[in-house]
């Protein structure tokens, strides 16, 4: 077994930002990785934001993090 064996790896997905970070066993913090999302900004105040590109995101962070095990 491996130092980062059985590692977590949490997502977050915030309005502006997607997170990841991987935490060993014992809660330390191995690797973490972001990625800015685009606020699309129309009349009235309303925002969205394109799901794919949000997708994409996470993909991204996440696969960056595994890479970086161990």
């Amino acid at each position: 077994m491996t130092e980062t064996a059985g590692a977590i790896i949490g997502v977050d997905i915030g309005t502006s930002v997607t997170k990841a970070v991987a935490f060993a066993r014992d809660g330390s913090r191995l690797h973490a990785a972001a990625r800015r999302s685009t606020l699309l900004r129309e009349p009235g105040g309303i925002v969205e934001q394109d799901l794919e590109e949000v997708l994409a995101g996470v993909a991204e962070v996440v696969r960056e993090v595994g890479a970086a095990l161990p």
